[in-house]
């Protein structure tokens, strides 16, 4: 009689608002222990097997395992369908975070999940991100925002761990309040006051992901900054807990241009020439980093100067980059510095002046597709080749825009240089 009650009520309610219950898009959920369960009733289908709602799959709320192990190869199936699109490195991170991790997130929000399998699902963002079946440095650093040297991928365990405490923290559902404070007064007697408790609670599933978050937070901040702080800042605080500083940023902690990563993020070039990240942190695939990791190549020597190919080697000091920072520096009317820092860091630059800190990463790209070329026995095309056709791709989106940078002029000079092509007859 009660789910009579409960159809008839929304029947008059239709009645007023003009709106109408549509029976055979309706399916009810007998939820506990009830006398008898038909599988119709009142006009609307029943079930006793929890139903997916609004695409949160409720039939795992208890046990969740198979649903996660079904989500490891379509996630991978659904990360390899962003490849054709050859997006930049900033660009996968972003596709991860928006397409690939908010739908997990949107589920682990309401289902409990293992560690075993987000450290799964972190691999295949990895592995993706990376264009790679390894990774080749720690993955920690991907992690942390682009501000500070990684990329910005979301990390799925501090995002679980957050959404624990929010769900602990700010329910103010009187049945959802009282089942909390009755099931964790006993575990957490610091926090929940509570004149009725149920003794030593078998805590399993998302109750014990919520007792372990809170956990984890108290053991790390003060109550008074948890029951303050804001979803994001807790989150952005946690990032900047747990995991440390890149070490390959540790060596020019106190030199200018830390913003780098932002700055290349923005830039209107190739999305092949934002590969920097991998030379800014060091895992650029030069000889003597691939010999590093146990890679086999016939010699760690360039072939042009014969001596160890290093990443400062690759870009200061080769003879094929001496010549091209030379002529790009004449074409330019503007003197590099460049040296260990610069090629990191690019060249800062103020906000009204001429990017020459794209120029220079344009530079840095060209003398490595020819690097690449050669170490492949591939056709070789000179650096000056490369940069012009990039700066004529440069041009061509310039030119697609309602209005043109004050500096368009120097961009037009650099292509029309003599100096370039006296460099590629050489």
């Amino acid at each position: 009689p009660s789910v009579e009650n409960v159809v008839y009520t929304i029947e008059k309610f239709g009645v007023v608002s003009g709106a109408r219950l549509n029976s055979s898009k309706s399916l009810g959920l007998w939820f506990g222990l009830w006398g008898s369960t038909p599988n119709h009733l009142a006009g609307i289908k029943w079930t006793r097997t929890p139903p997916t709602y609004l695409n949160v799959p409720l039939h795992a709320y208890r046990f969740s395992a198979h649903y996660w192990k079904e989500r490891v190869p379509k996630l991978e199936r659904q990360a390899q369908t962003f490849v054709p699109y050859r997006l930049s490195i900033f660009g996968r991170a972003e596709a991860c975070n928006t397409f690939l991790a908010t739908k997990l997130y949107y589920v682990l929000q309401l289902i409990h999940c293992a560690r075993f399998y987000i450290q799964r699902f972190h691999r295949i963002f990895a592995t993706f991100i990376w264009s790679s079946t390894f990774e080749p440095m720690r993955r920690d650093n991907i992690f942390k925002p682009v501000s500070e040297g990684g990329l910005g991928l979301k990390h799925l365990y501090l995002w679980q761990i957050v959404s624990r405490f929010f769900f602990f923290r700010d329910n103010s559902h009187p049945v959802i309040r009282s089942f909390l404070q009755v099931t964790l007064v006993d575990c957490l007697p610091g926090l929940i006051v509570s004149s009725n408790f149920s003794e030593r609670p078998c805590l399993w599933g998302f109750m014990q992901e919520v007792y372990l978050a809170v956990q984890f937070l108290k053991a790390r901040f003060s109550v008074e900054y948890l029951y303050s702080v804001s979803r994001k800042v807790l989150y952005k605080d946690l990032l900047s807990t747990l995991f440390t500083p890149p070490l390959y940023r540790s060596l020019y902690a106190n030199f200018p241009g830390h913003d780098v990563l932002k700055r290349v993020r923005k830039m209107y070039i190739p999305p092949n020439s934002k590969t920097f990240f991998k030379l800014h942190s060091e895992t650029l695939a030069v000889d003597t980093w691939l010999e590093r990791k146990g890679i086999f190549i016939p010699s760690v020597n360039c072939r042009l100067c014969d001596v160890p190919e290093t990443i400062e080697h690759c870009f200061v000091s080769c003879k094929d980059a001496i010549l091209f920072w030379d002529v790009l520096q004449r074409a330019l009317k503007k003197r590099f510095v460049i040296n260990s820092h610069t090629i990191r860091y690019l060249l800062p630059a103020a906000l009204d002046e001429v990017p020459y800190d794209m120029f220079f990463l344009m530079g840095m790209h060209s003398l490595w597709k020819t690097r690449m070329q050669d170490r492949n026995v591939e056709p070789t095309t000179s650096s000056s080749a490369h940069f012009i056709q990039m700066a004529i791709h440069l041009k061509n989106i310039y030119d697609e825009l309602d209005f043109r940078q004050h500096w368009y002029s120097v961009l037009e000079n650099c292509l029309t240089s003599p100096l370039f092509c006296l460099y590629n007859t050489m």
